[in-house]
């Protein structure tokens, strides 16, 4: 698998010059769960037969977005196993670029050119409340925690009607995700709007530690280092 790698700095400018792009996420749940893998995700989202056909449609039937990966040392050669079988004709991303920007204290740049958009993020309840230190204006569309997937089609039809042309839609929205990232990328090329996967990045800007590396102490001067280097114009 040739996974490509764009540093942070690449993704602030392709924000702040309106260069539109469009990425969803393979981690380990979702790679488990297409291969047919039984049990949950780390958000809580169980894996199921109709959610692992979805996944790998949006893999086997292109539209065009970036298919960001790392796959853990536990199931890699699983996955290329499964890529080399399927050979999916995608552009493989370096996942891991904007959570370890976050948690190394080099996530300001990205959010000082997020002020600058229209911004849209589709999430969970608690990312509404997402303070001007981090997003100075932007829409929440909440989704259902654990089961978003199976609400995957309205969700696309609610960020088409609430986006507008060079929107920014930030999704942290577990395996939905993907599938709505893999719908809307045709409609967003054409109406140059940016799709983008932060995963759980947003979550300990609401005092959320969704991930193990949130609750480690070295990683609170990196967060307010980021909210000091986004507070600097672009």
């Amino acid at each position: 698998m040739n996974i490509r790698t764009i540093p942070i700095d690449e993704y602030a400018r392709m924000v702040r010059e309106r260069e539109p792009f469009w990425q969803a996420n393979y981690g380990d749940g979702e790679w488990l769960c297409l291969m047919g893998r039984e049990g949950i995700n780390v958000n809580g989202e169980r894996y199921n037969r109709t959610l692992a056909a979805a996944l790998r449609g949006t893999l086997l039937e292109p539209t065009g977005h970036w298919c960001a990966t790392n796959p853990g040392r536990t199931y890699r050669e699983e996955v290329d196993a499964w890529v080399e079988l399927h050979q999916p004709a995608v552009e493989w991303i370096e996942k891991e670029t904007l959570p370890e920007a976050n948690l190394h204290g080099q996530f300001g740049p990205f959010l000082a050119a997020l002020r600058t958009r229209d911004v849209i993020v589709v999430g969970p309840r608690h990312l509404a409340t997402l303070p001007t230190s981090v997003l100075w204006l932007f829409r929440h569309l909440p989704i259902r925690d654990n089961t978003a997937w199976m609400k995957a089609a309205s969700t696309s039809i609610r960020v088409q009607a609430a986006a507008r042309p060079g929107s920014v839609v930030l999704f942290a929205s577990g395996m939905a995700t993907n599938l709505v990232i893999h719908h809307l990328t045709p409609w967003a090329r054409r109406e140059a709007v940016t799709l983008l996967d932060v995963g759980a990045c947003l979550d300990p800007y609401v005092g959320v530690n969704s991930r193990k590396g949130y609750v480690r102490e070295r990683f609170q001067p990196m967060l307010a280092k980021n909210l000091e280097e986004a507070g600097r114009p672009c």
